[in-house]
């Protein structure tokens, strides 16, 4: 999920002058719990990736595109295809998610 997260800082969909969602909305995109959510908030505060500051919320740090990029670079042979991957099984969890509401 971070990973994901830096992903979506990398590709501009969450730029740094905007605040990341809420903690409780990223839940909800992801098919998370809470705690799984601010641990990979954690994970991209370690990363330099996001800054978080207090009742102002969490934005990605200036220059984070390039930071995401080179670490997804450099962790993965195949970035883009651990993207698809994981992609791929958020969409399935959402199409589970959603016949259970139905």
């Amino acid at each position: 999920m971070a990973d994901h997260l830096m992903e979506r800082i990398a590709n501009g969909e969450l730029p740094p002058q905007m605040p990341l969602p809420a903690e409780g909305e990223i839940s909800r995109q992801y098919g998370v719990s809470l705690g799984t959510t601010r641990l990979a908030t954690q994970l991209l505060r370690q990363r330099g990736l996001v800054m978080t500051l207090r009742s102002k919320g969490t934005y990605p740090v200036k220059n984070s595109k390039k930071i995401a990029l080179w670490f997804l670079q450099r962790k993965r042979d195949d970035p883009e295809q651990e993207l698809a991957d994981f992609l791929s099984f958020i969409e399935q969890r959402s199409k589970g998610t959603d016949a259970e509401a139905n």
